[in-house]
């Protein structure tokens, strides 16, 4: 859920998923045209040119979706870990937790296409997570899953979610493929864009974040952290925030840390619902 720069001044870091109370932010100057063969548009000068467009009613990216709260007041993104379980971020749907049937997930999203419709029937928020100023604290504990009220991962399949260690992250992390993050940004809502060059730098002290340098923005959180192996991508995190940018707005090339929570915070929820962590190797 996006919160508006006002109410973190002073704060060094930002929630991925922002309030939607202006569709798009004025920028001095227009971006470059986005590298998408199917689309030419001008874009702002925040926008980074390796976050591609993707065909989101395609696999696997039709398990990842849009999370609406109260009418679209607010978004994130979201996985399909099941077929009727959705992972996302705490500070998402925190405000209608005790109101799920205001929580939406349309996966597969595009425009005004969607491959699969569901209201949330409950939400389990992480116990201990607490609603404050972003920190490194607040995000370690940013996690949520959403049961739906009908299954659709037969229409929009699922992903599978891998428990991987922190050194064996960040080996693959220096690699120039090694990751890929996804979501629904602010600046490009209604359409599921994807980095397939995501680089992981490392973790916060005891290995409670992913650290990554990937450009987030709001809508983004929730979003999650894809593990290529063999022919599938594995879900190992999810996205929660950011670090403030160095002046107003953030510019394009300007690197800045973003944070995940690792598949091992949830991975105890997760098992108890009998959704089993990917078989991978060392």
């Amino acid at each position: 859920m996006t919160q508006t720069a006002s109410t973190l001044t002073g704060s060094r870091y930002l929630l991925a998923g922002l309030l939607l109370i202006f569709p798009l932010l004025s920028f001095a100057q227009p971006g470059i045209v986005e590298s998408d063969p199917k689309v030419v548009r001008i874009l702002p000068n925040t926008y980074p040119l390796n976050r591609v467009r993707v065909a989101a009613s395609k696999y696997p990216w039709s398990a990842i979706g849009l999370v609406t709260v109260l009418g679209g007041r607010y978004s994130c993104t979201g996985t399909l870990a099941s077929d009727q379980y959705v992972l996302t971020a705490a500070h998402c749907v925190y405000l209608a937790r005790k109101h799920p049937q205001e929580i939406h997930f349309l996966a597969g999203y595009e425009q005004d296409r969607y491959v699969g419709h569901a209201r949330a029937k409950s939400v389990y928020i992480n116990r201990t997570f607490r609603y404050q100023r972003p920190s490194l604290k607040v995000f370690a504990h940013d996690w949520a899953l959403l049961e739906l009220e009908k299954p659709i991962g037969k229409q929009a399949g699922h992903l599978s979610w891998a428990a991987v260690s922190p050194a064996r992250l960040k080996q693959l992390g220096n690699k120039a493929d090694g990751f890929k993050v996804a979501g629904y940004r602010r600046d490009r809502r209604f359409v599921q864009t994807v980095d397939h060059r995501c680089r992981i730098s490392g973790f916060t002290k005891g290995n409670r974040l992913i650290i990554h340098q990937c450009p987030l923005i709001g809508g983004d959180s929730g979003g999650p952290i894809l593990m290529p192996y063999g022919n599938r991508l594995l879900v190992v995190g999810i996205d929660v925030g950011a670090e403030r940018p160095k002046g107003l707005y953030l510019q394009r090339g300007e690197v800045r840390d973003g944070y995940a929570v690792p598949s091992s915070a949830f991975q105890a929820k997760l098992n108890s619902l009998g959704i089993r962590a990917a078989r991978t190797t060392p």
